[in-house]
């Protein structure tokens, strides 16, 4: 990340500070971030998915007029994840920094000639101190996460004669979820979450023509947070 910033409000317009009156490049003094030149992020996240899904059906003719078709089946998934950031930034060395190399180009100003101390200064100055590489992640930047599903449903679909149809059914799910995490002084955090959910749905299909079909259906569903949403 590089960020610049310049003075919009000059003291003297007229003869202003020169470096007022161009960009420099925003680096902290000694505690970096996302809003500063110089932040670096590295991110990794390790995730395996494993599931398994099966579906039957039958079908059945009760009359000239009734057909009905029995439908099951299950799904089983479980998911493991590890996940972890790393965030560097450079910052000033000491008082003594060189305040002239936040001036430079954007491909110069973090030369290698411009890292740590006895940095050659103007003439008829002392010499001075450059950046610094600074360790900022927090015992909050990673975290270890599994969940476990399983789940089944039977669905009946019923059709009498060529105007009416009902499909009707119900799904359970069996949710297990776990998140280990540490807050901002490493303080252990483990968030876990079961549920059992019984998903009913129901449709009514009325055909008034080939071309017009009049519905109406009823149905529950479930959305639950991803382990992003749960780690701090």
């Amino acid at each position: 990340v590089t960020a610049w910033s310049r003075q919009t409000k000059l003291t003297d317009p007229n003869e202003p500070y020169l470096y007022d009156t161009i960009y420099q490049a925003n680096v902290a003094l000694s505690t970096s971030g996302p809003d500063y030149s110089g932040y670096r992020f590295y991110s990794n996240l390790d995730e395996n998915i494993k599931s398994f899904k099966a579906d039957f059906s039958r079908g059945f003719k009760i009359s000239e007029n009734l057909k009905q078709e029995i439908k099951v089946g299950g799904f089983a998934q479980t998911r493991d994840r590890e996940f972890y950031t790393r965030q560097l930034g450079l910052t000033h060395i000491s008082y003594m920094f060189k305040n002239s190399l936040l001036y430079l180009p954007e491909d110069q100003i973090f030369a290698q000639q411009n890292m740590g101390l006895n940095i050659p200064s103007e003439a008829g100055y002392p010499d001075s101190t450059g950046f610094k590489l600074s360790e900022l992640t927090k015992p909050t930047d990673k975290y270890s996460a599994t969940s476990k599903l399983f789940a089944g449903y039977l669905m009946l679909d019923t059709k009498y004669k060529e105007w009416f149809r009902v499909i009707y059914g119900v799904r359970f799910e069996n949710f297990f979820q776990k998140v280990n995490a540490e807050r901002i002084k490493g303080v252990p955090l483990v968030i876990e979450r079961k549920n059992l959910d019984f998903l009913p749905s129901i449709n009514l299909i009325f055909s008034l023509n080939e071309k017009q079909n009049i519905r109406a259906s009823y149905s529950k569903t479930v959305n639950r947070p991803e382990f992003r949403e749960l780690a701090p």
